[in-house]
């Protein structure tokens, strides 16, 4: 028997794992709970924890470590709703097993964690092949930044800024007033000789 952990603060859809585990010949739930703190109480250990990676008041992903210091040997299938390259190898990092894109069905829920249980790891193949790419694009930032020798600071201003970000959620994320990012950035086309942020945008994809 598979012992499942379920912690969702969703009440539906967690009462609708429950229920479907339930009927489940091979599984059955070690916990079920809306609070990661929680856990701490759980008194049977899961082979599989499903966790919603936006939980109230946390992002889960920075608490998978807390979760493995209770359960060591369990996987962690992540479930999200906001999918995010950078979020899901952030969560792999941390050492999460398994994705599944909210919404998903309880049948396909089965099956990854039938998968997650054999291979120890699974990634569906367009996850994969989404990581690649991102993995592959940001080795190709980190190299044009090296060409023109950008600061840290100005390499972190240029990838939110192919990111789409704007130039408030960039002053925010980078922690700066708007008049400094504004001369970051007429640094970084001094740099790389352009003249607008248009023409930069546009020289970084020519660039990748």
């Amino acid at each position: 028997m598979v012992a499942i952990g379920i912690i969702e603060d969703d009440d539906l859809l967690r009462r609708n794992i429950e229920e479907y585990m339930a009927l489940q010949a091979d599984y059955y739930i070690a916990f079920s709970m809306s609070n990661i703190d929680d856990i701490k109480d759980a008194i049977f250990p899961p082979d599989v924890i499903l966790l919603d990676i936006h939980l109230k008041g946390h992002n889960s992903l920075y608490r998978i470590g807390y979760i493995k210091d209770f359960f060591p040997d369990c996987k962690i299938i992540v479930m999200t709703g906001e999918y995010k390259d950078e979020a899901l190898l952030e969560a792999i990092k941390f050492g999460a097993s398994s994705f599944i894109n909210k919404p998903f069905s309880l049948k396909s829920l089965e099956k990854l964690i039938q998968h997650t249980l054999k291979n120890g790891n699974y990634l569906e193949p367009k996850v994969t092949n989404s990581l690649i790419e991102h993995l592959q694009s940001s080795s190709s930032l980190k190299n044009i930044c090296e060409r023109f020798n950008l600061t840290e600071k100005e390499s972190d201003i240029l990838k939110l800024m192919t990111q789409g970000e704007t130039y408030v959620e960039i002053a925010h994320k980078c922690q700066m007033s708007l008049p400094n990012l504004n001369h970051q950035i007429r640094n970084i086309c001094i740099k790389m000789d352009v003249d607008s942020k248009r023409k930069l945008i546009s020289l970084i994809q020519e660039l990748k």
